[in-house]
């Protein structure tokens, strides 16, 4: 991992390989029997895709959210930009939702924004 590694997320986004590796070192602290499983591995150029699954146990405080004890499970897809040998940068894509969900800190009902998907829309607009 590159020394100025950068991340790109939605909710974590900075420049540092220490500063990346604290964060990460933190998810075993919130998260007994935390694990992630890789599905697929995609190159191209200098730039690795991969999507996995990471699940485990919600033990300790997590975004303000007290343990739950409730297990967890969200997909993830990462890209990787590689330079001279290391990891120089990644963006994220994760189910930040259906973790939230599933550590009890949103309501598990998804139909509002399934029906939002499905109606049909007017032509006008």
């Amino acid at each position: 991992m590159a020394e100025d590694f950068t991340t790109h997320s939605p909710v974590a986004s900075g420049v540092g390989r220490d500063r990346y590796r604290a964060a990460f070192s933190g998810y075993g602290k919130v998260f007994s029997d935390f694990a992630t499983e890789v599905h697929r591995m995609i190159g191209e150029d200098d730039l690795v895709v991969v999507h996995a699954t990471s699940r485990g146990r919600h033990t300790g405080a997590f975004l303000g959210i007290p343990s739950s004890g409730r297990p967890f499970a969200f997909s993830a897809i990462s890209i990787y930009r590689i330079a001279n040998g290391k990891m120089a940068e990644a963006w994220y894509a994760e189910d930040t939702l259906g973790l939230l969900q599933q550590l009890g800190a949103l309501p598990e009902d998804t139909g509002s924004i399934r029906r939002f998907w499905e109606e049909p829309t007017s032509k006008d607009g």
